[in-house]
């Protein structure tokens, strides 16, 4: 039994008979959320020794047939609810996130004192746990005189919890035990129900799903029962989504788990069908695809926005142009109603295609402004993996180079280690020559693109040296590969400017460490008066952070006259959306389209993505350990 029911159960208890419409407004719920409640509490009574009988035109009242039994259950029942005072952060979190949800006001000044902790600690946990509540569409509201409490529509009551549950281990114990005793029959049914109804949904959504049914069976048990999503993003459902939301119902109402059929409800669970499901032709090269001028219309400024960035032009890809919109048709979906899928490969893609990511990010501001909310890290890989076909897709004829491979003096070695870098490399290598350091002194090396040596050498050469093993390992050919795939790296040094580089930056938050960054820049040289606001719009429609203490932001408008890159290392990691950041790159680049721009992008996104480079950066704190770690 919930603390709610308790609070109903004393209201009974003091009076001989009280009406559901007088209880109702005694806890501020609608009549008919009350006689739910009231169901919930006679079922909770059935081993009492009491019971909740109902007479016409009375209401209710409490009959106690075994007093000791009653008070003996009654006492178990404030134990249990009173057992456990929140201790960790944790904890105190989900306990003031299910404060706001109950409807019912409170004090900040009332809890710091019943969870023993001080009101500037339970200050920043209370801001930890309003972020939870916006991204899920709640408002919190603050009353003089009554405290605060949270508001919204149910469905983004909801989605609150299926947050905490699926990223946090505590809170929400009857969602918590719907989810333990019946996560696995949903599953079950959904699966059946889905194979009969020829329905294919992904893995993730698939999970989603099922949460949302447990999330939506323990609140309508409670009374919390959507009637109408008209207030929504205008979204009717196939009719084939509406018959496969009736069914999943009807299966488990028959295996009593409640979950009511009103309009609000059928149409969630419709949304939610055809927001995950996998069509036959996942990559959308099926020549029979049908998709609406609505979602081709979102197509291009998402295309538009990478070329303006990042001056990569995938205009003409019509594959690309497919996959896209087969994606965005669920996806639109997704984003009407707020749904959220997760995609275990999340940090893989973004390790993996760092370029790619940074593409995906860009092209999901014009996705955010046209839904007007951000877009997930989540789908953003999903968009990941389409664009970095499509670089696949126009991938240019490397550019060939003119390598010299510097060796020990033995000539099978030589030929050997030769070999290698043929078999390898051969794609990028327009003329290969091998030779001994003895034999450095009598060669032009002016007249080759790059070195490679497998001995160190000492000498001072006029073109970039890069030594390897001399049997190549796995590491040393992607190395190799980088550096014959980028072109010479001393381009960098264009973009990357001592001037620009700053250390021991002191703010503690984002805002503040971008206007300390634009701060440094002006006593060098100056800014637009709108450059600082212009970066914190862009970081309003998606945060520029890369997960691995590494943020890259950039202003929405680019400084017309000249490349600006501005490195600043952080004293301590501060928190910019999701992650930590303690290197921030800020870049406006003025010639997106130029080549150089692009390999700049790409080797800047390999590093933002290396954690253990980006910690030789703070940690090296000076413009050497840069360049070393850009070129490693």
């Amino acid at each position: 039994m919930d603390r709610e029911l308790l609070n109903l159960l004393e209201l009974i208890e003091q009076s001989d008979y009280v009406t559901a419409e007088q209880l109702a407004q005694h806890i501020q719920k609608s009549e008919k959320t009350t006689r739910t409640r009231l169901k919930a509490l006679r079922q909770n009574l059935a081993e009492s020794g009491a019971e909740l009988v109902s007479k016409p035109r009375h209401g209710y009242r409490l009959e106690i047939n075994d007093a000791e039994r009653y008070h003996a259950w009654r006492q178990r029942s404030l134990q249990r609810i009173a057992r456990h005072t929140p201790e960790t952060a944790e904890e105190r979190l989900m306990y003031l996130v299910e404060r706001f949800i109950s409807g019912s006001f409170f004090k900040l000044a009332d809890e710091s004192e019943a969870l023993f902790v001080s009101t500037k600690t339970l200050s920043q946990e209370i801001r930890h746990a309003e972020s939870i509540l916006t991204r899920s569409g709640l408002t919190v509201e603050r009353v003089p005189g009554y405290g605060m409490r949270a508001i919204g529509d149910e469905f983004a009551f909801r989605k609150a919890i299926m947050h905490c549950l699926r990223f946090h281990t505590v809170g929400f114990d009857d969602c918590r035990s719907v989810q333990d005793q019946a996560a696995a029959i949903i599953g079950d049914l959904v699966v059946q129900t889905f194979a009969a109804e020829n329905v294919v949904m992904s893995e993730a959504a698939l999970e989603t799903f099922i949460l949302y049914l447990v999330v939506s069976s323990a609140r309508c048990h409670r009374g919390h029962i959507i009637e109408d999503v008209s207030g929504r993003n205008a979204w009717e459902g196939a009719e084939h989504d509406r018959h496969c939301a009736h069914v999943v119902i009807e299966q488990l109402e028959e295996h009593d788990i409640p979950l009511d059929d009103t309009e609000g409800e059928v149409q969630l669970i419709a949304a939610f069908v055809a927001g995950g499901v996998v069509r036959h032709d996942a990559f959308g090269l099926d020549g029979n695809l049908v998709i609406s001028e609505d979602i081709q219309r979102l197509i291009d400024p998402m295309l538009d926005a990478i070329y303006d960035m990042y001056g990569v032009d995938f205009s003409d890809n019509l594959r690309l142009r497919l996959m896209l919109g087969n994606h965005l048709i669920a996806f639109d979906i997704r984003m009407r109603y707020g749904i959220e899928i997760t995609n275990p490969l999340l940090a893989e893609t973004r390790r993996t295609y760092p370029f790619a990511h940074a593409l995906a990010q860009q092209a999901a501001l014009p996705l955010a402004a046209h839904y007007g909310r951000p877009v997930s890290e989540y789908e953003i890989a999903y968009f990941t993996i389409m664009f970095q076909m499509g670089l696949v897709m126009q991938r240019r004829i490397p550019h060939k180079s003119r390598v010299l491979l510097v060796c020990a003096t033995g000539k099978s070695s030589s030929r050997f280690f030769a070999y290698q870098f043929e078999e390898a490399f051969g794609d990028y290598i327009s003329e290969l020559t091998v030779c001994s350091v003895f034999e450095l002194n009598h060669i032009d090396l002016n007249t080759f693109d790059y070195i490679f040596s497998s001995v160190p050498i000492d000498r001072a050469v006029p073109k970039p040296i890069m030594q390897v093993n001399s049997f190549l390992e796995a590491r040393d050919m992607n190395r190799v590969r980088r550096r014959l795939e980028l072109g010479d790296s001393s381009y960098l040094r264009r973009f990357y400017r001592p001037e620009f580089f700053f250390t021991g930056l002191t703010s503690r938050r984002r805002d503040d460490a971008l206007a300390e960054l634009c701060e440094l820049v002006r006593q060098v040289r100056p800014l637009p008066d709108n450059f600082l606001g212009s970066v914190l719009e862009r970081e309003k429609h998606g945060s520029t952070d890369f997960g691995n203490l590494a943020a890259l932001p950039h202003p929405v408008e680019v400084l017309p006259d000249e490349n600006l890159v501005v490195v600043g290392v952080l004293k301590r990691p501060i928190r910019w959306k999701t992650n930590d950041v303690q290197l921030i790159i800020l870049t406006s680049i003025c010639d997106p389209t130029a080549d150089e721009t692009q390999r700049f992008y790409q080797t800047t996104a390999r590093l933002l993505t290396d954690e253990k480079r980006v910690r030789c950066i703070v940690e090296g704190g000076n413009y050497e350990t840069l360049m070393r770690a850009l070129c490693g």
